[in-house]
């Protein structure tokens, strides 16, 4: 693991390589990137050319052999760079005209059904919280707030499957679901997860994670430092998977089925993000 990057980096998949963008380091917010081909363990970690500014914990995603990088700050221009690692260089995109206050969001493709074009999605972790979305092809945005979110107490943690983006609430202390089609949010959370048992507890001050395993399999993720320690802690994990069901009432809830659940102790090392490969 790079050494110049201390805390605050996003990870992104792509192909067979890792990336850790940005992060904050001695100089304030880091403009260095690295990789880690998988395929080709012993290379290490390499560097990328520098970004354009300083981001710390920006929103990121691979998409179409390119890397899209959304805010990370604010008051920053450009507010979103994108890196092609076949030209290798980060180009800025355009702007849009409102401010990307993006923080350990969420990026994410979608298809737009009027033309099937890839749209990137950026979830903003403002207060209020609002979803962005940036068409590759016209390289134009569009934005839209969503409700409720100072009283659903949102965290980071989230994702985007099957149409629907999942937000851990750090505050009811479970998975809720956001329907982006209709832009509703479903009327309870999603059913089967508390009773398993697979949250932190309320007085654990636990980073969550959620991963998207493909098709409906989801994995929440969290973990608890060894009392005493900054560097042992033990990591919980659960697979799931939700399905979309009637509740009788001519509702659609989301459901989950617990299909294991594991947890690990890990020494020597402290955790700054999790990914799925």
């Amino acid at each position: 693991m790079p050494s110049r990057i201390h805390e605050s980096v996003i990870t992104v998949p792509f192909d067979s390589n890792i990336y850790l963008i940005g992060g904050f380091d001695r100089r304030g917010r880091s403009i260095r990137s690295f990789y880690f081909d998988t395929s080709r363990p012993n290379y290490g970690w390499r560097d990328i050319p520098k970004m354009l500014v300083g981001r710390e914990r920006p929103s990121a995603i691979a998409f179409n052999g390119k890397l899209y990088v959304f805010g990370g700050t604010r008051n920053i221009y450009p507010q979103a760079e994108t890196f092609d690692p076949e030209t290798n260089e980060w180009i800025p995109l355009h702007e849009p005209n409102w401010e990307l206050e993006t923080q350990g969001g969420l990026a994410f493709t979608i298809p737009d059904d009027k033309s099937d074009i890839k749209l990137m999605v950026v979830c903003t972790d403002d207060y209020d919280k609002s979803l962005n979305t940036y068409d590759v092809k016209t390289q134009s945005w569009d934005h839209f707030e969503l409700q409720c979110c100072s009283e659903l107490g949102l965290d980071k943690a989230a994702i985007f499957a099957n149409g629907v983006v999942y937000w851990y609430s750090k505050k009811q202390n479970n998975l809720l679901g956001y329907d982006l089609a209709s832009r509703n949010w479903f009327p309870d959370p999603v059913a089967g997860l508390e009773e398993a048992n697979v949250f932190p507890h309320r007085t654990d001050e636990s980073p969550v994670w959620i991963l998207h395993l493909g098709g409906e399999t989801m994995c929440l993720t969290w973990y608890v430092k060894t009392h005493g320690s900054a560097t042992n802690m033990t990591v919980y994990c659960t697979t799931f998977r939700v399905d979309k069901c009637d509740n009788g009432k001519g509702e659609t809830i989301l459901v989950a089925t617990v299909e294991s659940s594991a947890c690990s102790h890990v020494n020597g090392s402290e955790c700054l993000d999790f990914i799925a490969l």
